[in-house]
């Protein structure tokens, strides 16, 4: 049975002393063994199943199974909660609250403070209606919008009423 330095120095052999997922040298930082094929996978603690990387790298792979070309396909870095913060703030500061971006405005009007026409395109406020006075076709309530009541054809709508 190898021990953690031995297989480490067999596996600076086979593979070099870069880190195998990003092709980085270690530097100062120590080296961590890595299971290309999972242990959760059936991958097994054998030489020929364990690879050198740098800790962040093992992290980001995690458990994940290498493709048959033999990549891998890493999760996408988190966006810092600031960064999100950030963005929204942007969005809500293009937003016009005079209009809504043109949910408030009826077919025809543009917004006198942004310039905007009445939106969305699809089922815009003013063609809005209670449940029982909707006609799924032209109009549109919850129902319709969210799928429970499916929207009828002009064509439907002159057959079945």
């Amino acid at each position: 049975m190898l021990t953690k330095k031995e297989k480490i120095e067999l596996l600076h052999r086979k593979y070099g002393y870069d880190c195998f997922i990003c092709g980085s040298p270690f530097g100062n930082e120590k080296p961590t063994i890595e299971h290309w094929i999972p242990r959760a996978a059936g991958g097994s603690d054998d030489i020929s199943n364990l690879r050198l990387t740098h800790k962040s790298c093992n992290v980001m792979k995690s458990d994940t199974m290498p493709n048959p070309d033999g990549t891998i396909t890493l999760r996408p870095k988190k966006i810092p909660y600031y960064k999100r913060r950030s963005d929204r703030r942007e969005v809500l500061d293009k937003f016009c609250y005079e209009c809504e971006d043109g949910r408030k405005l009826y077919k025809g009007e543009t917004c006198v403070t942004c310039g905007s026409p009445p939106g969305p395109l699809e089922n815009p406020r003013y063609l809005k209606r209670k449940s029982p006075e909707c006609d799924h076709n032209v109009h549109w309530c919850w129902a319709c919008s969210i799928g429970i009541v499916e929207k009828k054809s002009a064509a439907q709508n002159l057959i079945t009423g």
